[in-house]
């Protein structure tokens, strides 16, 4: 029977140096769902993305994609199993010498797997889906900061991966495209049974599409659930995340020695 989970990371704790990032953290990514990783900023929630890749490897536990954990694998095998994901980075990181039709083909002639033409076919159906197709002859560096996202997107799903990242999908966006790609999303996890881990901060566009959802802090699973089931939830720091209000156990500075003793008031 195959394993409901896509991915999974067991007692996983990773930092760098001496700060903690992901301290015991547990995580399942059911097969076909919208799973999303949500928390302030500074959390870990690329990090686990990272962890998922293998771009980053755990101090304790581990990380299960596909089955193999990614920990044990060889740098070939990854980059083999990386042939089964697309990611969307925060930065959108897309070859800046490259013009938008070139970023999404880099993959797939990197892959070298088909003709140039059925290659032409694929990235105009992707920009088309993001509706730059008329901005596939543009230069990279030109760009706005919204639309190297729609970019970035279709270069993600240029494979039809079975493991979909994204990475602040709706960041920098405008209300009707954030709208756009919210649809979007939800169509090509639906059409083509793609599975999705989204991290994000926007509240209203997640919880429409996500299926299940962490929300993290401090290294830690704060909170766990479907959207439904966290709207719904008493816990003081979910309530305080979901609302967005300024009091509550979600600090606003990051922890620091008294601000009298560092100017030596």
């Amino acid at each position: 029977m195959e394993n409901e989970y896509l991915a999974q990371l067991k007692n996983v704790t990773f930092g760098y140096n001496e700060k903690l990032i992901c301290n015991s953290i547990n995580l399942n990514i059911k097969r076909g769902q919208i799973t999303a990783i949500m928390g302030p900023s500074g959390c870990g929630k690329t990090t686990i993305l990272y962890l998922i890749t293998g771009f980053n490897k755990a101090n304790e536990g581990s990380v299960t994609v596909f089955g193999e954990k990614i920990e044990q694998l060889t740098r070939n095998q990854l980059f083999q199993i990386r042939h089964n994901m697309g990611m969307l980075f925060q930065s959108a990181a897309l070859f800046l010498d490259l013009n938008v039709f070139d970023n999404i083909a880099f993959p797939l002639r990197e892959f070298n797997l088909l003709p140039e033409s059925m290659i032409n076919d694929i990235v105009l159906m992707k920009l088309e889906a993001v509706g730059l197709r008329g901005a596939k002859d543009f230069a990279t560096q030109n760009l706005s900061g919204g639309m190297k996202r729609r970019v970035a997107l279709a270069r993600a799903i240029a494979c039809d991966p079975a493991l979909l990242l994204l990475d602040e999908p709706f960041a920098g966006q405008d209300p009707v495209t954030m709208g756009v790609l919210t649809h979007l999303i939800k169509l090509i996890n639906k059409t083509l049974q793609i599975t999705i881990i989204l991290v994000s901060h926007t509240i209203k566009n997640t919880f429409e599409i996500a299926d299940y959802v962490y929300l993290i802090s401090e290294g830690r699973i704060m909170g766990e659930g479907s959207p439904e089931e966290l709207i719904n939830s008493q816990d003081l720091w979910v309530q305080q995340f979901i609302q967005g209000l300024p009091d509550g156990p979600i600090h606003f500075r990051y922890p620091a020695v008294p601000i009298a003793q560092e100017l030596n008031i």
